[in-house]
């Protein structure tokens, strides 16, 4: 899922379309499983740290359903959301908050939040992930744009080793059920099957989703085990 982590303050009491879905997480030592169902459910929720082959879930940020959603056509599409680098939790929740406040986006829910071992690049830290679902106008195309758009703004720097250590990670897993293999675009996401730490935020947001091309997000997370 770059380099130094991003700095700075968000702008003050902004406001936006996904500020409802990106509640606190206090650190504690306490395991706390399950999904956030309603709003104040992840209140004061922890991020339990794991072992190099596990990721335990752990509600962090609050879920929430659609608002304000008008007759224009809507897709949905699912993110993955990644940080290893600086303060992660408010990095997620920044992004979350920047990706909302693009037109044709709305950040319709939030999946708890696993801290999970690199994957690929083991000299870095333990990374931050989850995953969100959206409601989108945008095509696959402009809508992978906006999420680079974003981690740049955040201070992701492509310079550094694969798989190495990033501020943000913002990856377009899902697309409704639109299968494309494109230059700089591949959907669904080439490696999703693959890792734990995007099957479990999936099952967690949407668990009769079927990967196309792939299958039950369900099936896909067992056949991990």
């Amino acid at each position: 899922m770059s380099s130094a982590a991003a700095t700075g303050t968000p702008p003050a009491e902004r406001t936006s379309r996904s500020a409802r879905a990106s509640g606190s997480i206090a650190t504690s030592a306490s395991r706390v499983t399950g999904a956030c169902a309603e709003p104040t459910a992840c209140a004061g929720a922890a991020v339990t740290s794991t072992a190099a082959t596990e990721a335990t879930s752990t509600p962090g940020f609050t879920r929430d359903t659609v608002a304000g959603k008008d007759e224009r056509e809507m897709n949905t599409a699912f993110v993955g959301i990644g940080a290893n680098l600086g303060d992660r939790e408010r990095t997620l929740r920044l992004a979350l908050r920047l990706l909302g406040d693009r037109d044709g986006v709305t950040v319709a829910a939030v999946s708890s939040l696993r801290e999970t071992a690199p994957v690929g690049y083991r000299d870095q830290p333990f990374f931050l992930n989850g995953a969100a679902r959206l409601e989108t106008e945008l095509p696959p195309r402009e809508l992978l744009r906006a999420l680079l758009d974003v981690e740049r703004e955040l201070g992701r720097d492509r310079s550094g080793p694969r798989f190495g250590p990033r501020t943000v990670d913002l990856d377009l897993l899902l697309y409704d059920g639109v299968e494309l293999d494109e230059p700089g675009l591949v959907v669904p996401h080439p490696r999703l099957h693959e890792r734990r730490f995007v099957l479990e935020p999936l099952v967690e947001l949407a668990p009769g989703l079927v990967v196309p091309g792939r299958g039950p997000v369900e099936r896909l997370l067992a056949e991990l085990d």
